[in-house]
C-alpha cells in the first residue's frame, strides 16, 4: 500500500499573495527609516527578510512535483518538513491536533535525535530550540494539502496498525 498526498496549489497561491504585501511594505519602510531609526530599521529588516522567506518556501512548495507526504509499506516519507523516511518503527503514535488554530499532524517518535541528524544544520539548530515545547514529537501542517486532514491522519494511523500488526 502506497499512498500519495500532494499539494494544494490553490492555498500555496492564497499564501503567497497575503505575503506579498509584507514584503512590500516591509521593503518600502526599511528604506524609509534606514537612516531614521536604525532600531526600527533591523525590526523591519528581519521582517522583510522573513516575509520573503515564506514567499520563495511557498511557491517552491506550490511548484514541487513530488508529494509532501507519502506512505509506504516501511513508513512515511515527509517533503514538507524535510523530515524524509521515518520508518514504522520509529513511530509510536499519530494523531491530528490543534495548535494556534491550525490543524497539525503530530507524529510522537521513540527518540527524536535520530531523525534529527538527517536533517541539514539549520534545520537541526531550528528543531532543537522546538524539542523542549514538543517533545519527540513532529509536527506537519495540513493546511497546505488538498485532502482532508482528517482522512490523512486515519490513514497514516491504519497503516502504522498494519505494520506494527505484522511485527508482533
Amino acid at each position: 500500500m502506497t499512498r500519495e498526498f500532494k499539494v494544494s496549489k490553490s492555498r500555496c497561491s492564497e499564501i503567497i499573495r497575503i505575503m506579498l504585501p509584507c514584503v512590500l511594505c516591509s521593503g518600502i519602510l526599511t528604506i524609509h527609516y534606514a537612516d531614521k531609526d536604525p532600531l526600527r530599521t533591523a525590526f523591519l529588516a528581519v521582517i522583510l527578510l522573513y516575509s520573503l522567506y515564506l514567499c520563495i518556501k511557498y511557491i517552491q512548495i506550490r511548484n514541487c512535483n513530488k508529494p509532501l507526504l507519502s506512505i509506504t509499506p516501511q513508513g512515511i516519507i515527509d517533503n514538507l518538513c524535510k523530515y524524509g523516511f521515518i520508518h514504522y518503527s520509529e513511530i509510536i503514535n499519530i494523531e491530528l491536533i490543534t495548535y494556534k488554530n491550525n490543524k497539525m499532524i503530530e507524529i510522537n517518535v521513540y527518540d527524536l535525535s535520530n531523525i534529527l541528524q538527517r536533517l541539514s544544520k539549520f534545520q537541526q539548530f531550528y528543531k532543537k530550540i522546538d524539542k523542549p515545547l514538543f517533545g519527540n514529537h513532529i509536527r506537519i501542517p495540513t493546511f497546505i494539502f488538498q485532502d482532508d486532514p482528517k482522512e490523512i491522519v486515519n490513514i497514516l494511523r491504519n497503516a502504522l496498525n498494519e505494520y506494527q500488526h505484522q511485527t508482533k
